[in-house]
């Protein structure tokens, strides 16, 4: 029950994390059970499914309050090439100041990951697959981490993590999975 409660009081189990903060919060119910407590609003969400390529977007605002933000993102799969391409933006709307973000992707602890020098692509096997995760203008790192996807159990994995810091207007995050 102590996985349970860590799992979902980190920050890490978000996708954008500003300033070490998600976006999450916990209640507890009448019966003493955590639930998400739904705090923000979406504000776009749009999916399109063609014969060649997949598209979904969807933006939020659950760090408008604390940080004047709002957090969309764009993720496009081409079927023909099994490759993965993302955005995410962050466009500031009141009251801002820099920060730190990470962009945070899980890997199932089947995975086995390489990162280059110069920090922009990671190399992920998986089993008779292997993946190039890129990122051109930040820094990609990998962690250590905990894959909570058993229940009541957990194993050792390793994330994908991308650093950087907030800028004023409009900021644009884009990376990429391609198959090799």
């Amino acid at each position: 029950h102590q996985l349970n409660d860590i799992s979902r009081s980190t920050a890490a189990h978000s996708t954008l994390v500003i300033d070490n903060t998600s976006i999450s919060n916990f209640r507890r119910n009448s019966l003493g059970i955590k639930n998400v407590e739904r705090s923000f609003r979406i504000l776009e969400k749009k999916v399109i499914s063609r014969k060649d390529f997949w598209l979904m977007e969807g933006s939020h605002d659950g760090y408008i309050t604390k940080y004047g933000l709002i957090h969309k993102r764009s993720i496009k799969y081409d079927i023909k090439n099994c490759d993965l391409f993302g955005e995410d933006t962050i466009t500031y709307k009141k009251n801002f100041r820099e920060n730190n973000f990470e962009i945070r992707f899980h890997l199932h602890p089947m995975a086995k990951v390489t990162k280059t020098v110069d920090k922009k692509i990671i190399l992920i096997d998986i089993g008779v697959s292997g993946w190039k995760f890129s990122c051109e203008n930040f820094i990609a790192d990998v962690e250590n981490g905990l894959f909570f996807g058993k229940k009541n159990s957990y194993e050792e994995n390793k994330n994908i993590v991308i650093f950087g810091r907030t800028k004023s207007k409009i900021q644009k995050i884009s990376w990429k999975i391609e198959k090799i």
